[in-house]
């Protein structure tokens, strides 16, 4: 059984998961084996998570139980402030008896009354009994977290409900050569995402079926004419002494003389 203590929080209390339980006499348990190896218990907090209300039906509250309910409950409330009477005014123990009856008498009047004003064509008030509970119940500690860790590990009763640690990040030597982490600005070229490299492997696929199987050749561009070159072309061509060949306009010329 918990007992609780009031007490006004200003705001809430943190801590590191140290183990999870399903229930509430696990963590109970798990804190009286941390009290046991002397553990410091201010430093743990049990935080429950996953929270579900459940309402159990009772049954309907018909007019005979609406009026038991007031009476009992006024007749209590009755008592308390006949003690108060007579412990103030000795003299009025005399009057404790007719402020019990009345104060039953009033409260089962309003609770007759509440339960009218509730009632409906549709049937009677229905009782619940509502129920609160966790999904998960979270040990945890503000300070000294490896001790408390150690000591849950010690027990095999707890090992499985330890939390596991987190990997430790990496260790940062410096910038890289290419500038290849995403918090670098790449030093050669751009880096692409991996949307951008995707729809470059997806050109560079239709661009491989494009080309001929047959792996044609692909001629040389040929440098564009200028009066330089067919020049240079001109004199580079044979003279008539040289071929043995004469030009078909010059013959006629030749046979004339």
């Amino acid at each position: 059984m918990a007992f609780s203590l009031n007490r006004t929080v200003t705001a809430p209390p943190t801590g590191q998961d140290l183990a999870i339980f399903s229930s509430k006499e696990d963590v109970d348990e798990a804190i009286n084996y941390l009290n046991s190896k002397d553990f410091p218990l201010q430093q743990l907090l049990v935080q429950e998570r996953g929270l579900t209300r459940s309402n159990q039906v009772v049954g309907v509250v018909t007019w005979p139980k609406a009026l038991l309910s007031g009476f009992s409950r006024g007749l209590m409330m009755g008592i308390f402030f006949a003690l108060l009477f007579v412990i103030w005014k000795p003299s009025w123990a005399i009057f404790a008896p007719l402020v019990i009856v009345a104060f039953a008498a009033v409260t089962a009047i309003e609770r007759l009354v509440a339960w009218a004003i509730r009632s409906s064509a549709a049937g009677y008030p229905v009782a619940y009994a509502s129920s609160l509970t966790g999904q998960e119940h979270v040990l945890m500690t503000a300070a000294d977290y490896y001790t408390a860790r150690r000591l849950l590990l010690d027990d095999s009763r707890f090992q499985a409900a330890v939390v596991e640690q987190d990997a430790p990040p990496s260790v940062d030597s410096g910038p890289t050569e290419f500038g290849s982490r995403l918090d670098e600005h790449p030093r050669y070229g751009v880096r692409l995402s991996p949307q951008a490299r995707k729809q470059l492997r997806v050109q560079q696929a239709q661009a491989a079926e494009q080309t001929p199987a047959g792996g044609a050749p692909i001629s040389e561009p040929t440098a564009p004419q200028t009066p330089e070159s067919d020049a240079q072309k001109l004199t580079e061509q044979p003279s008539e002494s040289e071929t043995g060949q004469t030009d078909p306009e010059n013959s006629e010329l030749n046979d004339a003389r």
